[in-house]
């Protein structure tokens, strides 16, 4: 039987870089609350360029898996729906542009949970 391009649910390089860019969100929320917008922007850079990171090497390794697959994405929206409503809070962009970034996502959400369910 030939192995699936695809694997199963396991922890691969590319998911555990993953995982350290959900625990990155943290420390990249602390200093934008302390105002250290340099530190918060190292902290963005770093989660970007693993992003890149994780799926060149899921790609060329063939470390594709399921658990990348919805882990990715994840990542993605935590990082940017904790930066929006924090920036936010602080007053450093409008109230209502979270609202709208959020509420694209949570649309789109429900639209493939729709499209699957149809």
């Amino acid at each position: 039987m030939a192995s699936s391009p695809v694997s199963q649910a396991r922890l691969t390089i590319p998911n555990l870089i993953t995982l350290f860019r959900i625990i990155l969100t943290p420390l990249f929320i602390i200093f934008l609350i302390q105002g250290n917008y340099r530190k918060a922007l190292a902290v963005f850079i770093l989660a970007g360029v693993s992003d890149m990171a994780d799926g060149l090497i899921a790609r060329t390794w063939h470390q594709k898996s399921r658990l990348g697959r919805y882990l990715d994405p994840l990542a993605d929206k935590i990082l940017m729906a904790a930066s929006f409503v924090t920036l936010s809070i602080y007053h450093q962009i409008p109230s209502w542009l979270p609202v709208v970034v959020l509420s694209r996502d949570v649309v789109l959400a429900m639209g493939l949970v729709i499209f699957r369910l149809a």
